[in-house]
C-alpha cells in the first residue's frame, strides 16, 4: 500500500518485473488486504530507473532506505538482544540528510515522501532509527521505523512517525492471479506515469495560505467572556512555535493572564496583586476559582 497525496489515504497495488513497475489505486477507501477490490483502468507504470528518479525505491526493494555499511551509523556497532520468545533484536541509527546517495540511506525516500504526500518541497529528515525482529536463522520477523523530520505543506511543521512491518513466508498467503488476470497485458504497453505539478494549488495549499500564519507563529482573537455575573470583554493571543502551543496571553477587561510553562493573572487596580505559580493543567480546571478570587481583589 502506499499513500495517497495530502491527508487522505488510499491503497495502491504494484507489479514490479525486471524492467517495470506498473500499479494501480484501490476502486475503493475500504483496503481489505489481498481480498480488496482493485481499479479495472488501465495501469500506471515506469521503467525502473524512471521510478528510482520519480518516486523512489521501488515496492519489490527490502526497504525504502538505501541499507549499507555507509548509511548505517552503527554499521561495526550494533548490538543485538536475545528475547524470551526466542527471538532476536537489533537496531541500526541511519545516516540522512547528507545529499547524496552514497552516504545517505534517505536519498531516495525524500523523493518517495515528495511525491506520495503531496509536499511543496522534499522533507528534511532529522533522524531515522530502525528497529529489527528476527528468528535464530536470521530471517527477518519485523521492522519498526521510527523518523523524525521537517515537511512542507503550505507551511513548514516538524513530523515524527512510526512505521511497523510484519512478514509472513507461508506461500498461501501470496497465492494470488493479479499478474495474470490484470498487469500481464500492460506490461509493454502500460499509461506513463504522469506525476502531478506541484505548482498547481490544492485545497490544503489553500487553507494553508490563508491559515499559514496561524498555524505556525499563532494569533490574536477579539474574546467576550461570561462567568455568571462576569462579564469581561478583551482579546487572547495564542502562540504556537513549530505547531506547539507555546504561550496564551489575554486582556480581560482590567484583567491580564499569562501562560507558559506557569499561571500569572494580574489585575490592574491601585493595589495590584499577582496570584501565580499555578501550572497549566490546574489552571484549566480552576478558572472559576481564579475569577472569584480576582473579583474579590
Amino acid at each position: 500500500a502506499d499513500i495517497a497525496q495530502g491527508v487522505s489515504s488510499e491503497a495502491t497495488q504494484f507489479c514490479v518485473t525486471d524492467e517495470v513497475v506498473l500499479w494501480r489505486s484501490a476502486a475503493n477507501k475500504n483496503f481489505d488486504g489481498m481480498n480488496t477490490p482493485w481499479s479495472t483502468k488501465d495501469a500506471q507504470g515506469l521503467t525502473i530507473s524512471q521510478f528510482k528518479q520519480k518516486r523512489g525505491l521501488p515496492p519489490s526493494e527490502f526497504s525504502v532506505y538505501i541499507l549499507n555499511e555507509k548509511t548505517i551509523k552503527n554499521a561495526q556497532d550494533y548490538t543485538v538482544t536475545a528475547n524470551a520468545d526466542g527471538t532476536y533484536s537489533m537496531t541500526i541509527e541511519l545516516n540522512v540528510n547528507t545529499g547524496d546517495g552514497e552516504t545517505s540511506a534517505d536519498y531516495f525516500y525524500k523523493q518517495q515522501m515528495l511525491v506520495t504526500g503531496g509536499l511543496d518541497e522534499h522533507p528534511a529528515i532529522d533522524a531515522t532509527r530502525v528497529s529489527y525482529v528476527f528468528d535464530k536463522d536470521w530471517q527477518v520477523l519485523s521492522f519498526k521505523i521510527t523518523d523524525s523530520y521537517s515537511a512542507k505543506m503550505g507551511i513548514s511543521v516538524h513530523c515524527t512517525s512510526e512505521t511497523n512491518v510484519n512478514f509472513s513466508y507461508k506461500e498461501e498467503d501470496a497465492v494470488n492471479s493479479f499478474y495474470e488476470d490484470y498487469f500481464k497485458k500492460y506490461e509493454q504497453n502500460f499509461t506513463q506515469s504522469e506525476e502531478p505539478d506541484s505548482s498547481e494549488p490544492n485545497a490544503l495549499n489553500y487553507l494553508a495560505a490563508a491559515f499559514g500564519n496561524v498555524l505556525s507563529e499563532g494569533a490574536t482573537f477579539k474574546l467576550d467572556l461570561n462567568a455568571g455575573a462576569l462579564n469581561l470583554g478583551g482579546a487572547v493571543h495564542v502562540g504556537l512555535s513549530d505547531g506547539a502551543l507555546s504561550d496564551v496571553r489575554a486582556e480581560l477587561g482590567d484583567i491580564s493572564i499569562f501562560v507558559d510553562e506557569n499561571l500569572t493573572l494580574r489585575k490592574r487596580t491601585a493595589k495590584r496583586q499577582v496570584l501565580q505559580g499555578w501550572t497549566l493543567t490546574p489552571f484549566w480546571t480552576s478558572l472559576p476559582q481564579a475569577f472569584s478570587a480576582l473579583k474579590a481583589i
